[in-house]
């Protein structure tokens, strides 16, 4: 730990003070979290002013509050005149990181069947809330979200179910019908991610989320949900040379943190789903090794209790 501090002053996400307002629980302290910045427009910009703004858009994305991502419009404003002013932007839409946020929240918004504007580099829509994830909510209409929340034994049909951001499918045979099985990420509130395992059966032409298959050894679970802080990454995948799903397994860094998810992170341990007689069995504490690896493996819990 640091030693010798008076007194802190820092800034940060909101994720970010958390950490430090535990870290630095003995020590006076002025701490500022997340802020963000707004535009308000009455209709009367010039398109030199309309390029100014952009600058404050655009200039700082990925760099928090410096970014205006908020815009208070007059009734009946012609969007179009920012489309048209902002198109010396269009080449952040081949960035990798703004272009995987941007694919990301369009996805949401779109399963969300939310109302959006865009141009292939420019999100838009109306919202209440002030922070926003992507480039750019309106606020001259009240809009708000109502997203639901993934439920480990709740059944969603498609026009309820929540969704993620899949990544890979996995389809086994139980008994004479299909289930299927989906691997995905949802980035859940800024502060927590998650990494999901989604079940699916078709029946009839209609999709059903939800199919109890996953043993967790304390009855049969709908869904997996990995839950962790967003600071971190964790590894969901299906292994075809294990015939197994593989994850990290999650653990909170101090005692006095169990059960606050937004702490947890993989603790170099390993978890997996194995098919066994029509269901996912959990396995803990699995060893997992890479079949391209040329070099014998090291098992970190061994190398711990050599120490």
């Amino acid at each position: 730990p640091m030693k010798d501090i008076d007194a802190l002053i820092a800034t940060g996400s909101n994720n970010t003070r958390r950490h430090f307002d535990h870290y630095f629980q003995g020590v006076p302290r002025i701490l500022r979290g997340q802020r963000t910045s707004i535009a308000i427009l009455d209709g009367e910009e010039t398109l030199h002013d309309c390029q100014a703004l952009g600058h404050d858009v655009f200039d700082y994305f990925g760099l928090g509050c410096r970014s205006v991502t908020k815009l208070f419009l007059p009734q009946g404003f012609d969007l179009n005149r920012l489309f048209g002013a902002w198109v010396d932007w269009s080449q952040l839409g081949t960035h990798n990181k703004y272009a995987n946020n941007y694919d990301y929240h369009k996805a949401l918004w779109l399963l969300n069947q939310d109302a959006i504007l865009e141009n292939g580099f420019l999100l838009m829509k109306e919202d209440e809330k002030w922070v926003s994830p992507v480039v750019i909510e309106l606020n001259h209409q009240q809009i708000g979200i109502n997203r639901n929340v993934l439920d480990t034994k709740k059944r969603y049909k498609a026009e309820n179910w929540p969704g993620a951001v899949y990544y890979e499918i996995i389809a086994q045979e139980q008994g004479k019908k299909l289930v299927f099985t989906l691997l995905g990420w949802d980035g859940a509130d800024g502060i927590r991610s998650r990494k999901v395992v989604e079940t699916l059966s078709v029946a009839q032409g209609k999709l059903r989320f939800g199919v109890p298959i996953i043993d967790m050894g304390h009855g049969s679970e709908k869904r997996l949900i990995m839950e962790y802080a967003d600071a971190v990454t964790a590894m969901l995948r299906w292994r075809e040379d294990l015939r197994m799903i593989v994850m990290d397994h999650l653990s909170a860094p101090e005692p006095q943190m169990e059960g606050n998810t937004s702490f947890y992170g993989p603790d170099m341990t390993y978890d997996a789903l194995v098919w066994q007689k029509n269901h996912w069995v959990l396995k803990e504490d699995v060893e997992i090794r890479d079949p391209d690896m040329k070099k014998p493996w090291n098992n970190p819990k061994r190398s711990r209790r050599q120490n």
